[in-house]
Order: C-alpha cells, then structure tokens, then sequence
C-alpha cells in the first residue's frame, strides 16, 4: 500500500514540477545518490554513521512535500484518506510490536502515547478514557518506583523472546 502512496506521489510531484516548494535537480540527484550509498553500505554491512545525518538532512525536505501531497490526495478523496488513515494505523502497531520485541521502554511508552488519540477517534471510551493514565503513570515510575523504572528500561516490561512461553507462565511447584 505504501509503494502505491509513494507511486502517487512520484506523479503528483511530477505534475507539479515547476512548484516554488518542489525540491531542485540538484536536491533530487543529491538524494539519489546519497540513497544509493546508504543501499551500498548495507548490503556490504558497512558502516553508516558518515552518510546517515546527509541523508536525514536531505529526506527531511521530501517528507514535507509527501506531507503536503497526503494532505492535498486526502482533500480530494475520501477513499485515500481512509487508506492513508489505515497505513497510519498500521505504522503504529508496527511501531508498537517492535517495541515490545526488542523491549525497548521508551519506544514501548511513545507507541502507547501514540496510539491514544486513534480511541477517541473510534469512539472506543474506555481506552480513551484510561489509556493515557497508562502513560502518565509509567512516567511517574523514576520518582515512584525507580526499581521497577530501572527493570523496564533494561527491557523486562516485556516477555523475553527467548524464554519458551510455557516457562513463563507456568509457576514454578516449589
């Protein structure tokens, strides 16, 4: 879905090339080729520290223009913005199922916060209305219960991949 987004956008910044908030040839080729190196680098496992902050320096103009072509794509029809509304959707599980794979906490709380909004848009009142007690309250843990703060930040918020299952949740007849 989102290749179909981005081919969408390819075109509307091609009909709008001569736009005063289009990004330059120059700009455009500069971004190629620093897209190719970072392709390079990966597939040789090299490292990317050199070429990462270009590259996020450069993406940053294309992600405005592709806000402004969701925004404008999504004024105009209403089945692009339900579907950019689904790939939205879909980002923040992944965002979120990522966090609690690596059991990364800080990304574990941002997913959460993230996602909060969505439930008052769904109508969904009891995770609109509790949801964002969840966050606030996890916030508090370094002041309230740094033990247990200190224990989520080193991953254990969530089940370790490489425990079998069965392990931890059968107690232990001892």
């Amino acid at each position: 879905m989102f290749r179909l987004q981005w081919q969408s956008f390819v075109r509307w910044l091609q009909d709008r090339h001569d736009h005063p908030d289009n990004i330059s040839e120059d700009e455009e080729k500069h971004l190629n080729q620093t897209v190719q190196v970072c392709r390079e680098r990966v597939a040789n496992s090299e490292d990317l520290q050199e070429v990462l902050p270009d590259l996020c320096q450069n993406l940053s103009a294309v992600q405005v223009l592709f806000s402004a072509f969701k925004k404008d794509a999504a004024t105009k029809s209403n089945v692009f913005a339900f579907w950019n509304s689904y790939i939205d959707m879909i980002g923040l599980l992944l965002a979120f199922i990522r966090a609690e794979r690596n059991g990364d906490w800080l990304c574990h709380l941002s997913a959460v916060a993230a996602v909060v909004p969505r439930f008052y848009a769904m109508d969904r009142t009891n995770y609109a209305r509790w949801l964002p007690v969840y966050p606030a309250d996890m916030n508090e843990l370094p002041s309230t219960h740094p033990e247990v703060h200190e224990e989520f930040f080193r991953g254990n918020h969530s089940l370790n991949q490489s425990q079998p299952v069965k392990t931890i949740i059968q107690p232990s007849l001892d």
